[in-house]
């Protein structure tokens, strides 16, 4: 572990603002088969991340592509599983906007569904809404820039009561250096040296990033106001073998929600 200064209140309070932030606009996206339709024997879960947000005039969900196909596969399996964003369940290949298998991405059209999560004070969770750019596409990312991000990995979900109740709790990553960039997509080599951990999931192995796919990624503000914090990119994928995460550049989802590549 290097040694580095002990972080002002400020800066501490800044840091708590950011690791929010992203919860604002990103929700759990599950794939599953709830036990009351198919019996413990069948029931399962599976999960990744989602952002919602407003472009084209209307509210879309941004995931990763793999977790819309995860669902067509095991549908095609057995037609009882479900696709769920927050708290609505849907069919979302009905909705489906823009997918593109080079950005591993998709968007898929949230209208006309009731989706709602209320803040939760005590575990530092905004309430959800979509999120609203304030010019699109964003500037890409350049080498050596900070950004951070949270989503809701597989490995802090609970399940209780026979498979009837999904418990998810989130986890953030703050002022993480940008290493690389190549076109569609650029990457976070992690140094675990730098890290100081804190909040409520700081016991759990990190290696465990499953679950993160489709969650925003934002520049650092440097005006001090997280509200500035730009989006960049989405979560593709981590590599445990190299410990760094890929990321989709979010410059290549336009306006009107389509994808470029």
């Amino acid at each position: 572990m290097t040694d580095r200064p002990t972080p002002t209140s400020e800066q501490l309070a800044f840091a708590e603002q950011m690791a929010a932030y992203p919860f604002r606009f990103c929700d759990p996206v599950i794939v599953g088969r709830h036990v009351d339709l198919v019996g413990s024997g069948a029931a399962a879960v599976w999960g990744g991340s989602g952002t919602m947000i407003l472009l084209g005039g209307r509210v879309c969900l941004a995931t990763s592509l793999h977790n819309l196909e995860y669902y067509e596969k095991k549908f095609k399996e057995d037609n009882s599983t479900l696709f769920q964003f927050s708290n609505v369940a849907f069919d979302p290949l009905d909705r489906v906007i823009s997918r593109s298998n080079t950005l591993d991405l998709c968007t898929i059209d949230l209208t006309g569904l009731a989706i709602e999560r209320p803040a939760i004070p005590d575990f530092g969770l905004p309430a959800l809404r979509p999120l609203t750019p304030a010019a699109w596409p964003p500037r890409e990312v350049q080498l050596g820039e900070r950004v951070f991000f949270a989503g809701w990995p597989g490995a802090y979900r609970q399940i209780r009561d026979g498979g009837r109740e999904l418990l998810h709790n989130g986890s953030s990553f703050i002022g993480i250096p940008v290493t690389g960039f190549g076109g569609d997509q650029f990457s976070c080599k992690f140094d675990r040296s730098t890290w100081i951990a804190g909040g409520l999931n700081a016991d759990i192995n990190d290696n465990e990033l499953g679950g993160f796919s489709g969650c925003p990624i934002f520049r650092e503000p440097d005006t001090g106001a997280v509200e500035d914090s730009e989006l960049v990119g989405f979560v593709k994928e981590y590599s445990e073998a190299f410990d760094q995460l890929i990321a989709t550049n979010a410059a290549f989802l336009e306006p009107n929600a389509t994808l470029s590549r």
